[in-house]
């Protein structure tokens, strides 16, 4: 379990595959930059889903809680290739009224001190839809480099294929910015 201040992220189980978790995946502007548009979305797919994400060891996959109130917004992933000692990673605020808020970045500062601290990965990479500006945002101000332009690799729904450009960061980069976001960890007494 990791915790930061207003959220919890657990690992993910599959009783979470419920009314709630559906109607994120169903929702077409909560999907609208995520790749899981493209796949069924069904209850019994999204269980398949979650079972083969619980079977592979590589994947961590969390459900984000609201702390006040236990309450599900949304959910969170690395996609570890060990032989590397890199992942990717991703996050998604199912539930509109936490979007524009800190939530995001506060699920992703849970995931990096996660990658490079627990994990002790070396990279993690991570790209958006170029019209994905809440993310570009983020990625800057957590400090990723961006490292490329794939052109015209995704379909953004609204805009047709739009380029998606890929972010980076190594451990130390993490190290050197990580204390830009204390406010955000729970300290331990």
């Amino acid at each position: 379990m990791l915790k930061v201040k207003g959220a919890v992220l657990r690992p993910f189980q599959l009783e979470d595959v419920d009314d709630t978790y559906c109607r994120w995946l169903n929702d077409p502007e909560v999907v609208r930059y995520l790749e899981a548009r493209h796949a069924d979305r069904s209850p019994e797919a999204l269980r398949a889903f979650v079972k083969n994400s619980l079977a592979n060891p590589n994947r961590h996959f969390f459900l984000v809680l609201e702390d006040d109130q236990d309450l599900p917004i949304g959910t969170a992933s690395l996609v570890v290739r060990p032989h590397y000692n890199v992942a990717t990673f991703g996050y998604m605020i199912g539930e509109r009224e936490y979007w524009g808020g800190d939530y995001a970045l506060v699920v992703q500062v849970a995931l990096l001190d996660h990658a490079f601290g627990t994990l002790g990965l070396r990279r993690l990479e991570g790209g958006a839809a170029a019209t994905n500006t809440s993310s570009h945002f983020n990625f800057r101000r957590l400090g990723f480099v961006r490292e490329g332009t794939r052109r015209l690799q995704v379909i953004d729904n609204q805009k047709g294929p739009v380029d998606l450009l890929v972010y980076g960061m190594f451990a130390e980069e993490w190290q050197e910015n990580s204390g830009k976001f204390n406010r955000f960890r729970v300290v331990t007494p």
